[in-house]
């Protein structure tokens, strides 16, 4: 045995990187599911810093003046006579009224925070609409992602009972003044130029006080916003607040990965489709989780009697 003791070296080897290569995959796998991520590759840190002593640094905060970042003058030759920008439409869509007997299923996949997000959820082969979040420490450059999308939303970070969720930047707090949130929303209108809905992530505390939500919806409808309600608590005070501001209440009917397995997701949708054929629209809200958007793309068969749409082709 002592003679052949660098073949069992070499088989050690050779064992140690077939376990390093496996464990390398897995994470190379995982490091989208989540939309916090506690680490930062060190390439992406020097990339970011050599990109901010080339050019000014882009404005993340919601709360920041528009009136701080002045474009640079322009040379008086080619100085024209200043006039009023209209606000960014969004893009005309055929919109479609949805009844029992013409039933509608809406699945709005919130969190969405990197490209390879978008391409999964683009490539599932029906109607499914992104929400994504505003630019924050993680991800810096959101609106990016709506590039060369039609159909997507925005995923409004708002305040919840858990500190934990509350940390990320540009969450609106009950106590965010009427200027703060109109500030953070006419960024947003800046950042997504056509994008037309908007939903709660977290929120249970925001949505839940009637002064808060009269703030933020007025902040909506003068830039063209409507707000869907995740309905993150029984105790949702939007109802009554849209209809004070003329505004169609939008809300949430299914979510379908409280539990990241294929069985229950399917159930979740079932229910959800069974919803459609009842009212005649349903909403069902999932996240960008691997195991979420494989059984999506396997579960056409679930989705017989009802027509997917994207949430802006829908008549509310």
């Amino acid at each position: 045995m002592k003679r052949f003791w660098w073949l069992w070296f070499l088989l050690f080897v050779l064992f140690v990187a077939y376990v390093t290569g496996r464990v390398a995959g897995y994470l190379s796998r995982t490091s989208d599911r989540l939309p916090y991520r506690k680490t930062i590759d060190a390439s992406v840190i020097l990339h970011e810093l050599q990109k901010e002593r080339r050019q000014k640094p882009v404005r993340k905060h919601c709360n920041v003046s528009a009136a701080k970042h002045k474009p640079k003058p322009k040379p008086k030759s080619i100085i024209k006579k200043s006039t009023v920008e209209p606000m960014p439409k969004s893009v005309s869509v055929k919109k479609r009224v949805c009844t029992p007997a013409h039933p509608c299923l809406v699945i709005i996949i919130d969190d969405v925070h990197t490209r390879t997000q978008i391409n999964a959820i683009r490539s599932i082969g029906y109607a499914v609409t992104p929400s994504i979040f505003p630019p924050y420490r993680f991800a810096p450059h959101t609106e990016r992602l709506a590039t060369g999308l039609r159909h997507y939303m925005i995923h409004l970070p708002l305040e919840s009972g858990s500190m934990k969720f509350n940390r990320q930047r540009g969450t609106l707090f009950r106590t965010t003044s009427e200027e703060g949130i109109a500030s953070c929303i006419s960024s947003l209108r800046r950042l997504f130029p056509k994008a037309r809905y908007v939903n709660n992530h977290t929120g249970s505390l925001f949505t839940s006080d009637k002064a808060a939500m009269h703030r933020l919806l007025d902040a909506l409808k003068q830039n063209g916003f409507l707000f869907v309600d995740s309905y993150t608590t029984a105790r949702s005070v939007v109802r009554q607040v849209a209809k004070v501001h003329g505004q169609p209440y939008i809300k949430r009917d299914i979510f379908l990965d409280n539990r990241q397995v294929p069985r229950y997701i399917r159930t979740q949708l079932r229910k959800a489709v069974a919803i459609a054929k009842r009212k005649g629209v349903a909403i069902a809200i999932g996240h960008p989780h691997p195991v979420t958007l494989r059984t999506l793309r396997r579960s056409m068969d679930i989705l017989q009697g009802v027509a997917m749409r994207y949430i802006d082709e829908v008549a509310w």
